[in-house]
């Protein structure tokens, strides 16, 4: 009898020991399922850090540039195809229908031209004088006269009395750029552009 009561517990200690390493290769495998998803997870991380840095990156007013050139795009008279849609609400007034072009955006019309000093003083009524562009009425003698120039109310260093004309330390160089009034002291570099 004790033989026969030793094998049933020789039979549970083998089932235990098949329980232990199915429990241990269970836990094994459980393990490395935990290892994987916890290195996909750091590698969604790491991405989304990159993705982050990317866009620190990029320099202040980048994505305002972007919005522009989408704006342009969307906001383009050339999108619109038809007269209808071409003149369309508010579109009328920055776009034009042209037959032969299509919708192409509008030109303002051209910056008229100042009138000269004797061509002021042809103007012969304080509202002719104040109509015209370019002109200014001087109330005390009664008068039209032309609006002076930007470098006619500027007195440039030559021009004064004594003169004080301008010097330049090297390698600066004294030169008159086109459309600028006076001399200014520009380095060889400056001067070639």
């Amino acid at each position: 009898k004790s033989s026969a009561v030793s094998r049933p517990k020789a039979s549970t200690s083998r089932s235990a020991t098949k329980q232990q390493v199915k429990m241990r290769t269970s836990c094994g495998v459980l393990t490395v399922l935990a290892a994987a998803f916890a290195l996909q997870v750091s590698m969604a991380l790491a991405a989304r850090a990159r993705q982050g840095l990317r866009l620190m990156q990029n320099a202040p007013g980048d994505a305002e540039k972007e919005s522009e050139k989408m704006a342009k795009k969307l906001l383009s008279c050339e999108v619109y195809d038809t007269e209808e849609l071409c003149l369309q609400g508010e579109r009328r007034t920055r776009c034009d229908w042209h037959k032969f072009y299509k919708c192409k955006e509008r030109k303002g019309p051209p910056v008229p031209e100042a009138l000269t000093d004797p061509e002021c003083k042809a103007l012969d009524t304080m509202k002719k004088c104040k109509v015209a562009f370019g002109c200014v009425y001087d109330s005390v003698q009664g008068q039209c006269h032309g609006v002076p120039s930007i470098c006619e109310q500027i007195t440039c260093g030559e021009e004064r009395q004594p003169p004080q004309p301008l010097t330049c330390l090297p390698p600066l160089k004294k030169t008159k750029p086109e459309g600028s009034c006076c001399f200014i002291c520009t380095t060889p570099e400056e001067k070639e552009k």
